[in-house]
C-alpha cells in the first residue's frame, strides 16, 4: 500500500479478487480493504463491488466488472492496490490489468501467490469539482460502473437534484484540498477553492455523519452513487466531517443521567447514615 500511495495523504485502499480468504485478517493487520467479512455491508458498496448480491460480504468481488476500463468504481472507492492470484492469468478481468496507462505491476517475490497492481486513477480522500450532473439512481450506477469517458469523476459529480451556486473554475485552476486529520470518525480538510465548488470525498455516505465549514454546520450530499460531499464557498476553509450518530448521543445522555442518579442515591444514603450516627438514643421507660 505504501508503494501504491502517490502522496502521504493518499491513504489508498486495497482489494483482492476474486476472493480474499479470511478477510478479517486485514483488519487485524490494519490494512484498509473494501471487501467485507460480515453480513452488514452498505447497499451502495455492494452495488459498486459487483452484481453478485451479498457476495462481497464474505470477501468475494467481481474482478471482471471492477477492472473494466469503463468502470470508475475502484477509482471512487480510493482503491489504489488490486491483488489477483499469480497462478490465474486467465481470471476474468485479469487482462485489463496489463493496461500500463492505468495500472502498474509491482515486483513479486519468488513463490508469491498474489500479484499486485497499482491503480493510477484512484481518487484522493477529497477533491473539488465545479460541475454537478443530475442523474437517477440507475443512471448513476451505470455511469460509475460502466460509464467510461461519459463520466469524468475528477471534474464532475453525479447528484440526484440540482446543486445551486456552483461556479466554473477559472481556466487552469482546480483548487486544492489538504488532509489535516483522518480518523475513523472524523476528517479535517484544508480547502482552497477558486470559486464556489462541490467538495467530493471517497468516503461512503452513512447516517450519523455531519459536516462543518469554518465551524458552521453545512448540509451533506450523496454523490456518485453513495459518497459524501458538500458545497464550499470560494476561498480558504477548514472543513470537518464527523460521525456523531443520534443513537450514540442519546446513549451518552442516558449514561450521564444514570451516573447522576447513582451519585444522588449514594449521597442521600451517606447523609442518612451520618444523621443516624449523630442522634442520641432515647432513654428507656424503666430508667
Amino acid at each position: 500500500l505504501r508503494q501504491a500511495a502517490p502522496t502521504a495523504d493518499a491513504r489508498p485502499r486495497a482489494v483482492v479478487a476474486p476472493v480474499l480468504a479470511a478477510p478479517n485478517r486485514a483488519a487485524l493487520a490494519q490494512v484498509p480493504i473494501v471487501q467485507g467479512y460480515g453480513p452488514l455491508v452498505p447497499a451502495t458498496l455492494a452495488a459498486l463491488l459487483g452484481p453478485q448480491r451479498g457476495a462481497n460480504e464474505i470477501g468475494l468481488v467481481d474482478a471482471a466488472t471492477l477492472t473494466d476500463p469503463a468502470s470508475h468504481a475502484l477509482d471512487l472507492l480510493r482503491v489504489g492496490l488490486v491483488g489477483v492470484p499469480a497462478s490465474r492469468p486467465d481470471l476474468p478481468g485479469r487482462a485489463a490489468l496489463d493496461d500500463t496507462g492505468r495500472w502498474r505491476a509491482l515486483d513479486a517475490p519468488a513463490g508469491a501467490t498474489l500479484r499486485f497492481f497499482v491503480n493510477g486513477r484512484a481518487r484522493p480522500v477529497a477533491w473539488l469539482v465545479d460541475r454537478a450532473r443530475v442523474a437517477d439512481d440507475a443512471e448513476t450506477l451505470r455511469l460509475v460502473t460502466a460509464g467510461g469517458d461519459a463520466f469524468d469523476s475528477a471534474r464532475e459529480a453525479l447528484v440526484s437534484a440540482p446543486v445551486a451556486g456552483l461556479t466554473p473554475f477559472p481556466p487552469g485552476t482546480a483548487g486544492s484540498v489538504t488532509l489535516g486529520r483522518y480518523d475513523e470518525d472524523e476528517l479535517l480538510l484544508h480547502v482552497s477553492a477558486p470559486a464556489q465548488a462541490l467538495l467530493v470525498t471517497s468516503e461512503l455516505s452513512f447516517p450519523g455523519w455531519s459536516a462543518e465549514v469554518d465551524g458552521r454546520p453545512a448540509p451533506l450530499l450523496d454523490v456518485n452513487g453513495g459518497f459524501r460531499a458538500l458545497v464550499v464557498p470560494a476561498g480558504r476553509h477548514l472543513v470537518q466531517l464527523a460521525y456523531r450518530p443520534l443513537a450514540g448521543r442519546i446513549g451518552l445522555a442516558i449514561s450521564a443521567l444514570a451516573l447522576l442518579v447513582l451519585a444522588w442515591c449514594a449521597a442521600s444514603s451517606l447523609r442518612g447514615r451520618r444523621g443516624a450516627a449523630g442522634r442520641t438514643p432515647a432513654p428507656s421507660r424503666g430508667s
